[in-house]
């Protein structure tokens, strides 16, 4: 902190440092151009009836303005290669400004000339540059030097004018003593004015400077602000031309927002309205990766005259936002409502009908066993079996309803993939629905253990076995079964699981809704499958994606790939 605070005030002295040189570099500038007016002043008046208040000695003033010139650029010279005690250079340059003032005066022959009135550059100036002491410094001086003159003139010891034909008109005593009372009053009284102004224009320069220091800061603060927020934010002008955009402007368009300013925002954004009344706005964006929705609001920016004359609307700040994440959340709001639905009604679904179903199955199983598949043909047999079938395929149903409304908790724990999938292989052989000609096969170590709950990773891998099963061809069923260790963009550790078909794949507009619940290509089915192997994946920190890259079909095609990924923990030592 010590050192941050000393490092702020050497900024603080530098800048004090290079504004007091400037400020001593324009007085310079102006003591020559003091001093080349004079003479030109006086060549134009020489002839004129205002002679005998501008008239000098014409080579006297020549060598004057010749000294003037020679120590102004001296001092520039001592000043900008870098004179150290700027305070006693100040005060050596007043004190000079007050000699060639006296030195003016003298060469004039007259202390009653007008040209006193140059004492006041040297005052006005000490008192600007030095608020405190250096207009009370030049008066003195200046006070000094003139009482010096009057007696010079009372001893008649004044240059002669050069038409002066009848000697030099001295003063007396009572008038010189008057006039240097006079002079030296008015010499302090400059002195205080300029002091006063001196400390004011000081002042001023001081909030200026702590304002503009603000400024910057509160600029600082704010591009950060803008910067960091996750909306894009576009400032454009009256005539659409963008002005400004922060950076999160890159990672919805795509778009480098550093060679955005000075564009049309319709060429960067097509489309786009600025002229609309809506507040909110939605419309399609072609980037490099494909085509997203965005949404964006404009607000007006009245600052009054910030306006080209040829603008047709205020300046405007922007909001871009890529509505496909709000949209997502949105459905999964929507998602949660109709579980929450399908959760009432499955509750109601279990007490209303599985007691009935059950007594329906048991009394249908009775007629099973009583009938003979002989008798009348078996059609009564055959059509208690019938009844049996479909209670439990009802039974069946509404046990997907239930587990996928009210999914169970998961207890993980480490198990063997491979004897997870032999159990599933198992139990599905035995399903009437399952075909004898499916051929399963598998690639990973024997040895490859899983984390996970292994009840619903069964009923994970049994349902994208059995959704396999009834798109591959029949009679040729293939379902390969692959898993790999493997390390995302973040360096963490997953299991990769997928399940391929040599099927009919999916079809393009599907596969985004494939893991909605009830959605289904099947008229038997009910789409609850899918749901809710993604359900039990997700409450396992996984995710489970689909594509059309799986084994080829016998019509050259490739069936579906289901890819599952789960994080693999980490093992304390």
């Amino acid at each position: 902190m010590l050192l941050s605070f000393l490092n702020n005030k050497g900024r603080q002295d530098e800048d004090v440092d290079r504004l007091f040189r400037n400020q001593l570099l324009w007085v310079l500038l102006l003591r020559v151009i003091l001093y080349t007016l004079l003479l030109v002043f006086s060549s134009f008046f020489q002839e004129s009836p205002l002679s005998a208040i501008y008239f000098i000695r014409q080579d006297f003033l020549l060598y004057l303005l010749i000294i003037v010139v020679t120590a102004s650029c001296f001092s520039s010279y001592s000043l900008l290669s870098g004179e150290k005690n700027l305070i006693q250079f100040c005060y050596l340059q007043i004190f000079l400004d007050t000699v060639f003032a006296s030195l003016l005066i003298f060469f004039s022959g007259s202390v009653n000339t007008t040209l006193t009135s140059v004492y006041f550059f040297p005052i006005i100036a000490g008192g600007l540059l030095l608020p405190y002491r250096g207009g009370l410094f030049a008066a003195a001086a200046v006070t000094l030097e003139y009482g010096l003159l009057l007696a010079l003139d009372l001893h008649a010891l004044l240059p002669l004018l050069p038409d002066t034909k009848s000697g030099h008109t001295t003063i007396d005593i009572t008038t010189g003593l008057n006039g240097f009372a006079i002079h030296g009053l008015t010499a302090f009284l400059a002195a205080f004015l300029s002091r006063i102004f001196g400390k004011r224009l000081q002042s001023a320069e001081i909030a200026l400077k702590d304002s503009k220091k603000e400024l910057n800061r509160l600029t600082t603060i704010n591009k950060q602000i803008i910067d960091n927020i996750a909306s894009g934010i576009f400032s454009v002008d009256g005539d659409g031309v963008i002005t400004s955009a922060n950076n999160a402007i890159e990672k919805i368009t795509g778009l480098n927002p550093s060679t955005l300013p000075g564009k049309n925002i319709y060429q960067v954004i097509p489309g786009i309205d600025l002229d609309t009344k809506k507040i909110r706005h939605t419309i399609d964006f072609v980037k490099d990766t494909g085509i997203i929705r965005i949404g964006y609001t404009c607000i007006e920016i009245h600052s009054g005259d910030n306006r080209s004359d040829n603008a047709t609307r205020p300046d405007m700040i922007i909001n871009l936002r890529d509505v496909d994440q709000i949209e997502s959340m949105e459905k999964q709001a929507r998602q949660k409502e109709k579980l929450a639905a399908i959760g009432m009604m499955s509750a109601s679904i279990a007490h209303d009908f599985r007691n009935p179903l059950t007594a329906i199955s048991g009394s249908a199983q009775v007629l099973v066993d009583e009938f003979s598949p002989a008798e009348q043909d078996g059609t009564n047999h055959e059509l208690a079996q019938i009844i049996v079938r479909e209670a439990e395929r009802l039974n069946n149903r509404i046990g997907d309803f239930l587990k996928f409304s009210r999914p169970e908790n998961i207890s993980c724990q480490w198990f063997s993939l491979a004897g997870c999938l032999e159990e599933v292989i198992e139990v599905l052989q035995i399903n009437p629905n399952w075909s004898q000609t499916v051929k399963v096969s598998h690639n990973f170590k024997p040895a490859l253990d899983v984390w996970g709950d292994q009840n619903q990773l069964f009923t994970v891998l049994s349902h994208l076995m059995q959704n396999s099963m009834l798109f591959c061809p029949q009679g040729s069923e293939r379902i390969h079964v692959c898993s790999k260790e493997i390390t995302t963009a973040d360096n963490s550790e997953m299991l990769e699981i997928s399940v391929a078909d040599n099927g009919t794949g999916i079809a393009h507009d599907g596969l985004d809704k494939v893991f909605d619940p009830f959605w289904t290509t099947r008229v038997e089915g009910t789409g609850l499958g899918l749901a809710i192997v993604r359900q039990i994946v997700e409450a396992h920190q996984g995710t489970v994606e689909v594509s059309n890259d799986g084994l080829m079909n016998p019509e050259g095609n490739s069936g579906a790939l289901f890819t599952v990924k789960l994080p693999i923990p980490e093992i304390d030592s």
